[in-house]
């Protein structure tokens, strides 16, 4: 596996970039149910973000990327155009990133973002929720691989804090999306040689 981040590549590929993704993967819940993750203690860490829908539906018409549990698995090799965002709320800095699973390590890195607590009155505290975003190009090998969304917390105030805030929609039953990733498969790959 080989990031990719050249500007010539990038040029070659504009016009690619601008047609629709083949492939969105999101965090959905339903709505008012606890939003994914909620720490109240100090954090310093990674957390892998709890990617469980993707659309169009696995029923063959995008053979080349499936979801793995919170995984996104590549069936295919090639050259894809990755953008992710995601959420964080009363956490100070954080930000996203994409690992590769069997490297465990970080292939395109996200932006660094703060997301600080707010107090209304004595008793009532609340946060700005901020996203997180990253964007590049992967080139995954021939047998292809997998990856994951994770999210890095820089908290030491030690109150509460969440990887997202639902919305109050009146029937309670919408979904509710989080942390979101799409993905487009480029056509020509693009070559580690350009």
């Amino acid at each position: 596996m080989k990031t990719l981040f050249t500007f010539g590549a990038i040029l070659m590929s504009l016009s690619i970039f601008c047609q629709p993704f083949n492939i969105a993967i999101a965090e959905e819940r339903v709505s008012h149910s606890n939003p994914p993750m909620n720490y109240s203690a100090k954090d310093f860490s990674w957390h892998e973000r709890k990617l469980n829908y993707i659309t169009p539906p696995e029923k063959g018409k995008n053979p080349w990327v499936v979801l793995n549990g919170n995984h996104i698995k590549f069936k295919v090799g090639g050259t894809y155009y990755i953008t992710a965002s995601a959420p964080a709320s009363q956490c100070s800095e954080h930000k996203i990133a994409l690992f590769d699973a069997s490297t465990k390590e970080i292939v395109l890195n996200g932006t660094s973002e703060y997301s600080p607590s707010v107090i209304i009155s004595k008793d009532t505290i609340t946060g700005i929720v901020t996203r997180s975003y990253l964007v590049g190009i992967i080139k995954v090998g021939g047998s292809g691989g997998e990856y994951y969304l994770s999210h890095y917390i820089h908290h030491n105030s030690g109150g509460q804090f969440s990887f997202g805030i639902p919305a109050d929609t009146k029937n309670g039953k919408d979904e509710e999306v989080y942390a979101q990733v799409c993905i487009q498969k480029l056509n020509p790959v693009i070559s580690d040689e350009e």
